[in-house]
């Protein structure tokens, strides 16, 4: 709805409506109201919505979105903003109610992990925060159901899927194989986790740097690792603590710190990497990030073999 009345919006509030956007639709879905509000009290709602994360600037982009939707239709057959704003409160009432709920959920579902894992095991593993962590824990369930990690690792399917023909292959996506919400929350987790662990942070580098693979086999690689670790520290029955790559404990601090000095991918390297598009492919597009078939996916076991992985950097 947001789209077709105001095309320059959803760019300006972003594709995932967060609190600062919703602040704005629940009120003043009508661009011409945004208008009359004006940047300095557009942003006094936005800094108030998001603790100050959008202010001026992102006021800015919205009046801009605004004054190009009301010149849009002004040119055509014109759009009756005042009934898209109702709809679109109504549907912000409705996103608002669903999150209540989920809101109650997590709730239940952290006083449940509370009690399946009172040492807070899941929770001490790097990108796992309360929602993942439940996630995990009553999706995999017991992990001694399990002869060993690679059963897990098989189980979960984190493993990049590919699209090949010729010598090129498409965008990478996640494969259909094994629980998709478990290994979504891994995957999630280890996107994460790659810039809270050194250790972790070397498998992402090695796997974009020397390895020639994009971000999501890179990640595809590190949520093994991290899998692989989430199991030795339930089998062990042991907190999971960072280190560097030496074996050596580090605070946070100190692990970001470790990580930008040593394993920061540049962005230039980053970009060469990036597999395009089949539309940009097909229209003839620069694809310089596109490999051959010969690449090498990145290999489930020999990123995380299954040795004490809470302290264990694991070699290539």
């Amino acid at each position: 709805m947001l789209q077709l009345a105001m095309p320059e919006m959803s760019e300006a509030l972003g594709e995932e409506l967060g609190k600062g956007a919703l602040a704005v639709l629940s009120r003043y879905g009508d661009p011409r109201h945004m208008l009359r509000l004006g940047r300095a009290r557009l942003a006094q709602v936005l800094i108030k919505a998001t603790r100050g994360a959008w202010r001026e600037r992102k006021a800015e982009q919205i009046l801009f979105a605004a004054r190009a939707a009301v010149e849009l239709w002004e040119g055509l057959e014109g759009c009756d903003f005042a009934e898209v704003a109702e709809d679109l409160a109504a549907e912000v009432r409705l996103i608002r109610s669903i999150e209540s709920e989920l809101r109650e959920l997590d709730a239940r579902a952290a006083g449940l992990l509370d009690e399946i894992d009172p040492d807070g095991l899941h929770l001490s593993l790097p990108g796992f925060g309360e929602r993942t962590a439940t996630t995990v824990a009553g999706r995999l369930g017991d992990v001694r159901r399990f002869p060993g990690a690679s059963k897990v690792r098989s189980s979960v399917g984190v493993i990049p899927g590919t699209n090949q023909s010729g010598q090129s292959e498409s965008r990478p996506r996640l494969t259909k194989a094994g629980d998709h919400t478990l290994r979504h929350a891994l995957f999630m987790a280890a996107e994460t986790a790659r810039r809270l662990d050194p250790q972790l942070a070397a498998i992402y580098h090695r796997q974009v740097i020397e390895r020639g693979n994009d971000h999501t086999k890179a990640v595809c690689a590190v949520a093994t690792a991290l899998t692989t670790r989430l199991v030795a520290v339930l089998r062990e029955e042991r907190a999971y603590v960072i280190r560097d790559v030496d074996g050596t404990p580090v605070d946070p601090q100190e692990a970001k710190r470790i990580i930008a000095e040593r394993y920061a991918v540049p962005a230039e390297i980053r970009a060469a990497r990036r597999q395009p598009r089949s539309a940009q492919r097909m229209k003839g597009r620069p694809t310089g990030g596109v490999k051959s078939k010969a690449s090498p996916p990145s290999p489930p076991a020999d990123e995380a073999p299954e040795l004490d992985a809470t302290w264990v950097l694991v070699e290539a």
